[in-house]
């Protein structure tokens, strides 16, 4: 069983080789993956190329960053923001990248954006000055198994709008596509051969310099980025903000176990009131919830209290 301390002390002990310099911070937590993405252009725009399938040149050529600020459906909303946003000419592309567990409210939040942008787009198609339709793309690097994909060999999943009788492609609503990044290392560390796409994205989450020099020997672009994320952990102000968002990950993945536990165990005591309502032995409850005789007499006499 892993225990809170446990899990602090994994922290604390990736912190530590970072600081010795044995490994650098993932390229997928926030404090740099905005600085890559910002100061390594060549390294976007051949993400970007090999996902979408446009030409390199063109991509680097025409890459405009954006705000990452979204606009929000309500005056009570709370401002929204994505890891990056970039323009190529009539293409709007929304990059995030997930650390963690890839919960049902996360995935809802980020589709909100790009339905979102979408809506906007529709509203502009109205004015007389606007005639250029946009093309909505969400890339989601993501270190964990999407539990909506089917276990397949694909790295890369992209999903898209279309008419369910004939098939007929929504030419503008958004596409999502999903790098999963768990299965990329997993290649990796099994000697499988990578494309050039797995390379270039296997950099945001090996964490060893030795590794991380390997896969990017002789690639200048991928020598680049490299560099940025020694740079980057070499400067106590971003491992400071590397650990608070460690920690921050790790804080969030417990409150969600714990909500979780906490819905459980509300269940289970709704059940076993209901059944000793109905006169129910005790050996019977037992039986039909896994509960222990302590725990189940405990939630009666608490519920007689009530």
């Amino acid at each position: 069983m892993i225990t809170d301390e446990m899990e602090r002390k994994t922290v604390k002990q990736k912190m530590d080789k970072v600081i010795s310099g044995e490994e650098v911070i993932e390229g997928i937590y926030d404090v740099c993956f905005k600085p890559v993405m910002d100061d390594c252009p060549e390294y976007l725009a051949s993400l970007i190329s090999l996902i979408l399938g446009l030409p390199y040149d063109y991509v680097l050529e025409n890459l405009e960053v954006s705000s990452t600020e979204h606009t929000v459906a309500r005056v009570t909303d709370r401002p929204r923001r994505s890891d990056f946003v970039v323009n190529i000419k009539d293409k709007h592309i929304i990059i995030e990248a997930y650390k963690g567990d890839y919960s049902k409210a996360v995935a809802k939040k980020n589709l909100s954006y790009a339905f979102r942008t979408f809506e906007k787009n529709l509203d502009k198609e109205k004015q007389d000055d606007y005639k250029t339709n946009v093309e909505i793309f969400e890339i989601n690097f993501d270190v964990m198994k999407m539990s909506f994909i089917k276990d397949d060999n694909l790295t890369i999943h992209t999903f898209e709008t279309r008419e369910i009788n004939n098939g007929y492609l929504h030419p503008f609503a958004p596409k999502f596509i999903y790098v999963d990044l768990a299965k990329i290392s997993k290649k990796y560390y099994n000697k499988e051969k990578l494309s050039k796409l797995e390379r270039l994205v296997l950099l945001l989450v090996l964490t060893s310099k030795k590794e991380l020099r390997e896969v990017s020997k002789g690639e200048a672009i991928m020598e680049k980025v490299v560099n940025k994320l020694e740079s980057l952990s070499s400067d106590p102000i971003f491992l400071t903000e590397a650990e608070l968002e460690a920690f921050d990950e790790y804080e969030k993945k417990t409150l969600r176990e714990e909500g979780v536990e906490e819905g459980k165990n509300q269940r289970d005591k709704e059940i076993v009131l209901k059944m000793h309502e109905k006169r129910m032995d005790i050996e019977t409850i037992i039986e039909c919830t896994g509960l222990s005789r302590e725990d189940i007499e405990k939630i009666i006499n608490e519920g007689k209290v009530g």
